[in-house]
């Protein structure tokens, strides 16, 4: 939990502020947070309405709302504001969520699950990671279809039906290794219908089935969508969103060297962003203010736009300025 996250129950203060003090960078990078928000509000007057669930610090989103400058409110809140709210975002930090209504931004996104992330990813793509544990023969990854939830493994095929654990999908290994040591991921930030940025993350082969959080990281660079992906690939993703209902959140995507194509493994529509210590340095501020500059365009472009035209990809999102040929898995 943040140092500013709402306490845990029980939690004293003093335990609370001895807490906050052994992780002295996060604290600073708060209090950045914070002093940016507030030296943005002398100019910046717009507001955001997120529900139900209410941001703490450890999500992005409430980060690229305190650098843009945007207050963060509830329903009731932005009803006594004279300027209607520049977005209303459905936040909702689960798998499903049926109740969602539509109009919101990720309203449309009730299933985030790893078949349905599939299933969108097979009617886009033409094809997909799932398989039949039973019938395939070979090393195959099982993961729980619960969005952030560790437990991934690697399973050796086949194996018999009793042993199928039916809150589990079971995925071909793909095949991301730039060399013996080290895989390649990509974690791509979607807002409304563009691609924000692309975060380039190598980390150590052993814990290519864990959380960002585990450790294992071996350097990273942010990248426009462009440098990544072909025009084709930038064009599919954005598919990929629409029909998920994705309009805010993040991708994880693997590129398979072998095969020299991509796979969306999820679709985060409550992702975290800089929640620990190490990830606090002037490099990760930097891709920060560049993603709430570019968070705040969004959606005031969105604002003016009529409802259809806001879900329609911009010229940019289409792949203008893409390269003409394949980008090099290896690069």
């Amino acid at each position: 939990m943040s140092p500013l996250a709402p306490p845990s129950p029980g939690a004293s203060p003093f335990a609370r502020l001895m807490k906050a003090w052994r992780r002295p960078r996060k604290v600073l990078g708060i209090i950045s947070i914070y002093a940016l928000y507030l030296t943005k509000r002398l100019w910046v007057r717009d507001h955001i309405v997120v529900s139900p669930t209410p941001l703490i610090s450890s999500y992005g989103l409430w980060k690229l709302a305190k650098v843009a400058g945007l207050d963060v409110l509830d329903t009731e809140q932005s009803e006594r504001r004279r300027r209607p709210p520049l977005a209303r975002i459905r936040h909702v930090d689960a798998t499903w969520d049926p109740d969602a209504p539509a109009g919101l931004l990720n309203g449309r996104c009730r299933d985030i699950s790893k078949s349905h992330v599939d299933d969108v990813h097979q009617t886009v793509f033409g094809y997909c990671t799932k398989l039949d544990p039973t019938v395939f023969q070979g090393r195959a990854v099982m993961k729980p279809e619960l969005n952030s939830q560790e437990g991934g493994a690697f399973v050796d095929c086949p194996i018999a039906p009793a042993e199928v654990r039916t809150d589990h999908i079971y995925q071909k290994l793909v095949d991301n290794a730039v060399d013996a040591n080290t895989v390649k991921e990509y974690r791509v930030l979607v807002v409304g219908n563009e691609i924000v940025d692309v975060i380039v993350q190598f980390r150590g082969a052993p814990q290519r089935l864990k959380g960002r959080g585990s450790g294992g990281g071996q350097g990273w660079t942010a990248e426009p969508a462009h440098a990544v992906f072909t025009a084709d690939e930038h064009a599919s993703i954005l598919r990929f969103c629409e029909l998920i209902g994705l309009e805010f959140g993040e991708l994880d995507v693997l590129p398979d060297m072998v095969e020299n194509r991509i796979y969306i493994l999820d679709a985060n529509k409550t992702p975290s962003f800089m929640s620990q210590e190490r990830s606090f340095t002037l490099e990760r501020f930097r891709q920060l203010r560049r993603r709430a500059d570019a968070f705040y365009r969004i959606l005031r472009q969105r604002q003016s736009m009529p409802d259809s035209a806001a879900h329609q990809p911009s010229a940019s999102s289409r792949g203008r300025g893409a390269p003409a040929v394949p980008a090099r898995r290896g690069q």
